[in-house]
């Protein structure tokens, strides 16, 4: 009997969408197996989510890698956290190209995070999304008016949503 052997291989798709992993097994000498499977790959490079519940954020981790909506994220607890951590990083290129803000958190509100985001400057070709259990018009009116908020969510985010949302941002 031959040797086992197991050969892996990387193929992009056309579109670089999906990325095909093609795996030949040799399980004797006449038999060869060939398993397929496919890693879809995001346009979106990093996602943040700026909230403090522990349970949403989870919930949305696990949305974010079922749906592949970005190939890596950053989760902080609230608007002085994102704040300083985004500085850490505005001027690298690994910036992120979605934020998902809560705005009751403690420390630093969505609303004061927003302020803040503004004077620092750090608007970069980002989306920004106010994400809200809040039906309050005023507060959709407020998130509205900030001319680099993208839009308005209703918690809770579902697969549909965010399924929506990578669409939304993958079109830009």
């Amino acid at each position: 009997m031959r040797p086992f052997f197991f050969i892996h291989f990387l193929k992009f798709s056309k579109n670089n969408r999906a990325l095909y992993r093609h795996s030949f097994t040799q399980l004797s000498s006449y038999k060869i197996v060939v398993i397929n499977s496919v890693i879809f790959m995001s346009k979106i490079k990093l996602a943040c989510v700026i909230d403090d519940d522990p349970l949403y954020n989870f919930g949305i981790k696990k949305l974010f890698e079922f749906t592949h909506f970005s190939e890596n994220s950053l989760f902080y607890k609230n608007g002085q956290e994102a704040i300083e951590g985004l500085m850490a990083i505005s001027e690298g290129e690994n910036f992120p190209e979605v934020l998902l803000v809560d705005i009751n958190m403690p420390i630093m509100n969505g609303w004061q995070f927003l302020e803040e985001y503004e004077k620092r400057n750090l608007k970069r070709e980002v989306k920004i999304y106010v994400v809200s259990s809040s039906i309050n018009q005023e507060e959709i009116d407020r998130a509205n008016a900030y001319p680099f908020v993208s839009g308005y969510i209703f918690k809770p985010l579902t697969l549909e949503k965010v399924k929506e949302l990578k669409e939304t941002v993958e079109k830009g």
